[in-house]
């Protein structure tokens, strides 16, 4: 290993977590990476894809909208993230909601996380969501009935968090930027000490949504950057880059303030680290008409459909003072260090 003054120590993938109250353009804002050049995986949980609308046309062909949103009696998000981790390749039905099962009618996305590049960006909209996908899972195969379940009585606590601490790992590996939404909420923690005559307030603190309060406070343990987001008037919205005693936060790209949600595009922070815009549609998640088309595919018949290739120009972000950022040194591309392969194994 070389010494600091000698290694590369530049950032090379985003871990983004960007969070704050419902409708306050978090999703908006993280899909604007495409409309700068990036290829856009939305992973759909919460219908944020229905933002994407506003975006023009020439840059929705960019954004790959996967709906893993949960049904009536399907956690269909917990699920998907269950293939999507422990399988080197899969194909993901988006009719059924299914991994694997090839129906020749129905449309697929062939997902293979190996042949995510730094090209990529993956957005798990949201995070709510997704904790409510693996609390429905847990109580749909204990057979308990959520209406009447009883918080002193709950053991699904301890198998949320291991579950959500495992898929924030697997992220935390991917050859590609993550961005992460999520929703805020104020947690409070009290000393309930029999002896005291009231409950005394230790901190209150505003933070993500998770399975609890405790367990929100080290899910930010897993990002580089943790981005506030506040509507300050009816149209005017807020990126807070910083934190403080009262709402974790934080930036290792941009300095800490507080910036117009124009002022700060998402394209700012992949241009910082040195992220190549994409010359090429994504490899690692490919859409294919018909599952006759994917099995064609997949036994050498033929090739996929060719897909829209990158804007030529892509839309110039707004300028953002320069004192605002931090600079970092350029990235140089790595190569996918095989993880998914090694769970895949046993961890071995």
């Amino acid at each position: 290993m070389p010494y600091a003054d000698q290694a590369d120590l530049s950032t090379k993938f985003l871990r983004t977590l960007i969070f704050g109250d419902p409708k306050v353009r978090k999703t908006d804002w993280a899909c604007r990476a495409a409309e700068a050049g990036y290829n856009v995986i939305l992973l759909d949980g919460d219908d944020g894809s229905q933002t994407v609308r506003r975006l023009p046309p020439e840059v929705m062909k960019r954004i790959l909208v996967v709906d893993v949103k949960d049904t009536f009696n399907n956690p269909i998000f917990r699920n998907f993230f269950a293939s999507f981790l422990n399988e080197k390749d899969f194909y993901w039905d988006e009719q059924a909601k299914i991994p694997m099962l090839l129906n020749l009618k129905n449309s697929y996305i062939h997902f293979n996380p190996m042949k995510f590049g730094d090209s990529d960006v993956i957005i798990f909209d949201s995070w709510k969501a997704f904790i409510r996908s693996v609390l429905f899972y847990y109580a749909q195969t204990k057979k308990l009935d959520l209406a009447d379940a009883k918080k002193e009585e709950w053991d699904g606590y301890g198998f949320q968090s291991r579950f959500q601490d495992h898929v924030l790992a697997c992220l935390h590996c991917l050859t590609c930027h993550v961005i992460v939404v999520g929703h805020a909420a104020v947690y409070e923690k009290w000393d309930r000490r029999k002896n005291l005559a009231e409950p005394v307030l230790l901190s209150r603190k505003t933070q993500i949504v998770s399975s609890s309060g405790p367990h929100a406070g080290t899910v930010m343990s897993h990002f580089t950057d943790i981005l506030y987001f506040e509507r300050t008037g009816p149209t005017t919205f807020t990126i807070d880059t910083a934190g403080d005693h009262d709402r974790i936060g934080g930036s290792r790209l941009i300095k800490p303030d507080k910036f117009l949600w124009e002022e700060l595009p998402v394209s700012l922070l992949l241009e910082k680290i040195g992220a190549p815009k994409a010359t090429k549609p994504c490899e690692g998640a490919i859409w294919y008409r018909t599952g006759e088309e994917a099995n064609n595919v997949r036994k050498g018949i033929t090739k996929p459909t060719p897909v829209p290739q990158p804007l030529a120009a892509p839309v110039a972000p707004i300028a953002t003072p320069e004192s605002a950022v931090i600079q970092m040194p350029a990235a140089t591309p790595v190569k996918a260090s095989g993880f998914f392969q090694k769970l895949k194994e046993g961890g071995k």
